[in-house]
């Protein structure tokens, strides 16, 4: 058996000078079959146990919190309220503009129509040639040359 170890040594520093894959494998098999630290399974030698005292410390203990800490927490909420009062004073101020918009854009149109039928109720009576009273307006305040 010593000799196969031996040989299976040898094998693998042959192939890390750029010898036989095989020889690498067969070096893995021996080395998992003769492990270095066998585990029988015994408790661990008493200068490895942890004390009591040790033990006690090492649990885990809740978290306190810091004024510091408690404070920034505090404040970080004052802001989130804020950013969220902001945001919905945005978003009203969005919808009242888009009413105000809306309520601009039929004012318009019912202007240009009232015109439009003012137009045409005068009809073709109007001497300045212009088609709306508007353009007549800015026809007749112009200064012609003499």
């Amino acid at each position: 058996m010593e000799q196969r170890q031996e040989t299976l040594y040898s094998e693998s520093v042959e192939f890390c000078r750029g010898g036989d894959p095989s020889a690498v494998l067969h070096a893995l098999k021996f080395a998992l079959a003769h492990p270095l630290v066998e585990d029988d399974g015994s408790p661990a030698p008493h200068h490895q146990k942890m004390t009591a005292s040790i033990a006690k410390k090492r649990t885990l203990k809740p978290i306190e919190k810091s004024e510091e800490a408690k404070e920034s927490e505090q404040k970080i909420q004052q802001i989130q309220s804020i950013e969220s009062i902001l945001h919905s004073m945005k978003s009203r101020l969005h919808t009242v503009e888009s009413n105000l918009m809306a309520t601009v854009k039929v004012q318009a149109e019912a202007e240009a129509s009232a015109a439009a039928a003012k137009a045409k109720a005068e009809g073709s009576g109007n001497d300045s040639g212009a088609s709306t009273p508007a353009q007549g307006a800015t026809r007749a305040s112009t200064p012609t040359a003499a």
